[in-house]
This record gives C-alpha cells, structure tokens and sequence, in this order.
C-alpha cells in the first residue's frame, strides 16, 4: 500500500496550516482567526468522513500552533521515525508543507534499526529517497556489538543489529555523526562554516 492511499495528500485529511497572518496584526486577531480556522477544518472532515472511518487525529489546537511556530522558526526539521512504522510518522502533507511551502529542508531518521532487517531498513530507505527526492535519509540504532560491526554499519546503511542489553557497559550510536554530515552537507552554502558537537551526545548506554 502506497503512503498516498493512506494519507489521501490534497483532501481535506491533509495537515492544518497557520492561517495568513502579519506582524501588525494583535494577538487577539491571530488567535481568532487560528481558532475559526480550526473549527472549520475540522467541520469539512466530519462533512466527508463518518467519524468510525477515521484513524486518531490530533484535536488540541494549541498541539498544532506548536508546530506552526516551530516550522516556521525553523532552518531544519529532524523528523524521527520508527523503523518499525514509518507510514504512521510521516505524513506526505508535512513533507510537502515543509518542502514546498516553507522552503525548508527535512532530514527523515529511520530509528530502532536494530529492530528488524536490514532488507526492511533498506526498503524503506529507498522508498522514502525515491517518493521523496528533497528528503534527506538516515538511519540510527543505539545498540551495535560491537566495533567490527559498526563499521559494517557505517559502510552499509542497511546493516542492523539485534538489541541486546547491557548493563555497565557503553554503547556507542550508529547515526549521530551521518546526522552532522547531513545538517553539515544543508548548511554548507548558507554561510556556516563551522558546526560544534559534544561527542558525549554520541553515546547510549543500555
């Protein structure tokens, strides 16, 4: 099944979107009309969907002003996916939304990769890359074995690890520095030239 047939892009299932707004306008004005917009996007999907046909959907208002802000705020937005579920995180709107509308990039992170196969991590790779072109994708697991594997890992993205626990012992995670590469590959013609990490970010321990 096809992100498309599930997420229906274009219909009134797509994402709400902050309403136009200038900066002379007063609070009160941006929250009314927030508030009336709201009201009537959710009033055309009760029009075209019986309430039993639907899935859960977020109906917290201030949950969606949350988002408008942070998006528009925004340069990057880090996207963090279960590998396991990916359709459920990553609805087509949002990517169009970010990409198209607000001109700003999307990294996709395929999480838990340890959790499955490396014929799953790599399907959903190149589905996401192919259906998507302006979506940078990368996965990340907290618990490689070990050395040799890691740098398995690191040569093939589709190698996964199965999740062992361990106590008293430190993990180093497989996708933080693929992740500065590709912020490091988005901000490179903007005038950055210098990105800072504490390598102590790198680390899970189990």
């Amino acid at each position: 099944m096809d992100l498309d047939d599930i997420y229906q892009p274009g219909s009134v299932l797509d994402i709400p979107k902050r309403p136009p707004w200038e900066y002379k306008m007063s609070k009160e004005a941006i929250d009314n009309r927030e508030v009336e917009y709201f009201k009537d996007y959710l009033r055309q999907i009760y029009e075209k969907h019986r309430p039993e046909d639907l899935s859960y959907f977020e109906f917290n208002l201030e949950t969606w002003r949350q988002l408008w802000r942070v998006l528009e705020m925004s340069d990057i937005v880090l996207l963090i996916t279960d590998i396991r579920h990916p359709a459920l995180h990553f609805p087509p709107a949002l990517y169009d939304h970010v990409v198209n509308e607000l001109k700003r990039h999307i990294i996709l992170v395929l999480n838990k990769t340890d959790l499955v196969s490396p014929s799953i991590v790599i399907a959903w790779k190149h589905y996401f890359q192919n259906k998507f072109p302006k979506l940078h994708v990368l996965t990340f697991t907290s618990f490689p074995k070990d050395e040799s594997e890691y740098e398995q890992f690191v040569t093939d993205p589709g190698k996964t690890f199965h999740k062992r626990r361990r106590r008293r012992q430190r993990c180093e995670a497989i996708g933080p520095i693929e992740l500065l590469d590709a912020v490091a590959s988005i901000v490179k013609d903007k005038g950055v030239t210098r990105l800072i990490v504490n390598p102590a970010s790198f680390f899970s321990c189990s």
